[in-house]
């Protein structure tokens, strides 16, 4: 399961590559690093609580979220998860990366989507919302 988290952060890592600095900062994007996001779940995130990334980006979070759940031992953690973003390639690379990190489990279409967080209510009904 290690290589498998690795290879998604690799593709969360190709898709922030691929912007210029310019277009990240006028859509709002920014990278959070590996180490804080771990530390910040770690501290929220309890046993079979559903998560949600309202700005989900290429889905580093949700990957966290996701091993965090697992070694808590979740009940069925790849039905937890939940992203969205505005970003159509963002979105289509975090469905990947969950996709490669749940064998397929994750319900990707319903789970992670294409959406403005701010004006989609239904982005805020979940028992953990953490983003960068």
């Amino acid at each position: 399961q290690k290589r498998i988290v690795q290879d998604a952060s690799a593709l969360a890592y190709v898709y922030q590559s691929t912007s210029s600095t310019a277009d990240k900062n006028r859509k709002g994007a920014y990278y959070t690093p590996i180490s804080i996001i771990q530390s910040e779940l770690k501290q929220i995130l309890k046993l079979n609580q559903n998560f949600c990334d309202p700005c989900c980006g290429g889905g580093n979070f949700l990957i966290e979220a996701y091993r965090q759940l697992v070694e808590l031992k979740s009940k069925e953690p790849h039905k937890l998860i939940f992203g969205y973003d505005y970003d159509k390639l963002a979105v289509l690379i975090a469905r990947a990366n969950m996709t490669l990190l749940t064998d397929g489990k994750c319900d990707v279409l319903k789970q992670i989507q294409h959406s403005n967080s701010l004006t989609n209510q239904d982005a805020f009904f979940y028992d953990v919302i953490s983003t960068n």
